[in-house]
């Protein structure tokens, strides 16, 4: 019940006089009031008429000593009220006109039950309202658009469904099937021409989900509370063509897995964090919910302090990974999964070809210097990393950059004709080339996305890289020791820009060594001379000739299959490789385990 009263105005009446109150507004029911001066009455009749050209009409009337009227109500529209006071002799004057504009009261805001694919359009679902005739829908690109004239997208709305609980809604041009458009919507009930507040956002997105040659893992967001969905089982089962999930553990730089039938990998699964998802068909996944925005506690470790964020729909303004960057306090690197690639594609500052462009409710990797919390700030404190470094995993599957800088002393080379060749020394065989994804020659610079081999690494460890040319041959080489910086920068090439004659005769240590069942023993050449390259036991004794003839000059390798001469496995001992050629002699220790 609401009243406001008017400005007294005393009219002069046949039987005495009477001033009208009220208020201009009416949700729901009122009182009309009026101030009696007069003592010969039988009583006050109440007239009202619709709008200001109405028939006027009795509404009641009243005993005399009564001097309001109500709590009543009429039906949405404008009137006008007027009171005279009566008796047998007849009536009074009329008293001043009030106005008065009834309403319907507010609707209650609607209590959204869920949002599903249904076909090739949107189900939306939302509990019914009471006294509701009808209801709006409104329709944005974004889990924050507002509820105006611009995104109304069906007004009039009745139930779809009306056997089935609340009211259903099917949004026939919606964006499913199409990842580059996500649509959020929002719901309010009319009683009349009265509308209610919208209820919470509820909204799509979709990511799409390839298989390759190679491994099929895809990272997706939960940008989106998914219903029934708590752990990664359930989340594999919402997904098509799904048979695994993974998560990236910040604290331990590494990956946990879902496999299924092991409960004990069956981890937790938490709206707005991303996870990778490995398919056996190319599809489209959709997701459907509550919109999530979640802050991110981001913490360093002993190793790499690679962490992972989806950009947040508050911050749209973000489009590169530089700018990610700068946005993230203590944030140095950005990196993003490529799925197509099977590999990661990292942002090395200073490197413009590596900024490349992202999309808010995608995720991505970011190393950070200190523990913070983003984008909103500390909800909670963040916990320094306490994990103790016996526990801590020495190998990385981490985004990690190695690169430098290429100077051929005013020689013009196209970067496109620069071949390139890295590998962990002790690995060999996994080898990374100009044509890795993440790695390439351009300009003056090389690079090379280290997370691109097959096996993790870890720092220490070394990475030879080889530059060469059709025409020039060998342009340089460089080793650069790894560390968990999330890139790590070389010096020089050796012999960058001269004529690839390496300028003395060298014995190079064999790799990988210790060795089984074979090493690549490398050796270089200042001039076209005799060579020979023996293998000799701790006694002195010749075990196999590797190499024993006229050779050019440059650089060389010889893998030693740990045989003797004789074709026979030699046993586990250290061994002594010596070369000799022209007036030069040198030797190096290589150990066998059998």
């Amino acid at each position: 019940m609401q009243r406001s009263k008017w400005a007294i105005v005393v009219l002069v009446m046949i039987l005495g006089m009477a001033t009208l109150y009220g208020q201009e507004t009416i949700v729901g029911e009122t009182i009309i009031e009026w101030a009696d001066q007069s003592s010969n009455e039988d009583g006050f009749r109440i007239e009202y008429r619709i709008g200001a050209d109405g028939v006027w009409t009795t509404l009641t009337t009243v005993d005399a000593n009564v001097t309001e009227y109500g709590p009543f109500s009429l039906p949405v529209d404008t009137y006008y009220f007027r009171v005279c006071a009566f008796n047998t002799y007849g009536d009074s004057e009329y008293s001043n006109l009030l106005s008065l504009v009834f309403q319907d009261p507010a609707p209650e805001t609607p209590s959204m039950i869920g949002i599903s694919r249904q076909g090739d359009d949107i189900l939306l679902e939302w509990s019914a309202v009471t006294n509701a005739t009808s209801y709006k829908i409104y329709r944005g690109t974004r889990p924050d658009f507002t509820a105006n004239a611009s995104s109304l997208i069906a007004s009039n709305v009745q139930d779809a469904d009306a056997s089935k609980t609340g009211i259903q809604w099917i949004d026939e041009n919606s964006a499913v099937n199409n990842i580059n458009v996500n649509y959020f919507y929002l719901v309010s009930a009319v009683i009349n021409s009265t509308e209610g507040s919208c209820g919470d956002y509820m909204g799509e997105f979709e990511y799409s989900l390839i298989t390759t040659a190679k491994t099929n893992f895809n990272e997706i967001a939960i940008p989106v509370a998914l219903a029934g969905v708590t752990n990664a089982q359930e989340l594999m089962a919402a997904l098509p063509n799904c048979n695994s999930i993974a998560k990236w553990h910040a604290g331990y730089q590494t990956y946990l897995q879902y496999v299924p039938g092991i409960q004990s990998t069956n981890f937790e699964v938490v709206a707005g964090e991303p996870y990778y998802v490995h398919v056996t068909q190319s599809s489209i996944a959709l997701l459907t919910g509550q919109p999530v925005q979640k802050n991110f506690d981001l913490i360093t470790t002993p190793k790499t302090d690679f962490n992972e964020i989806v950009l947040p729909f508050s911050k749209s303004n973000i489009a590169t990974a530089e700018e990610l960057m700068n946005d993230i306090p203590n944030c140095n690197s950005v990196a993003y999964w490529h799925a197509g690639y099977q590999t990661y594609m990292q942002y090395v500052p200073g490197i413009t070809s590596t900024n490349f462009s992202v999309k808010p409710g995608y995720p991505y990797y970011v190393n950070v210097t200190g523990n913070v919390s983003w984008p909103y700030g500390a909800a909670k404190t963040v916990i320094v990393n306490t994990i103790a470094s016996a526990e801590v995993q020495e190998s990385s599957h981490a985004p990690h950059i190695v690169w430098g800088n290429m100077d051929f002393a005013g020689r013009s080379i196209d970067p496109s004709e620069i071949k390139m060749k890295a590998y962990v020394r002790t690995r060999p065989d996994d080898i990374l080339t100009e044509a890795s994804i993440g790695s390439g020659v351009e300009d003056n610079t090389w690079m090379i996305q280290v997370s691109g081999f097959n096996s993790p690494w870890k720092a220490g460890e070394e990475v030879v890289v080889e530059l060469t040319h059709d025409v020039y041959g060998v342009l340089g080489e460089t080793t650069v020791e790894l560390t968990y910086a999330p890139a790590d920068q070389s010096g020089s090439l050796d012999n960058p820009g001269n004529e690839s004659i390496p300028v003395t005769f060298a014995l190079d240590q064999n790799y990988p060594n210790p060795f089984n069942p074979s090493t690549v023993i490398p050796y270089r050449l200042s001039q076209e001379t005799h060579v020979k390259i023996t293998v000799y036991n701790v006694i002195g004794q010749e075990v196999v000739r590797l190499v024993d003839g006229v050779q050019g000059l440059g650089y060389h390798e010889i893998t030693w299959n740990g045989t003797d001469r004789y074709g026979q496995k030699v046993s586990s001992n250290m061994y002594v490789v010596s070369m000799e050629a022209a007036d030069f002699r040198q030797s190096r220790k290589v150990i066998f385990n059998q």
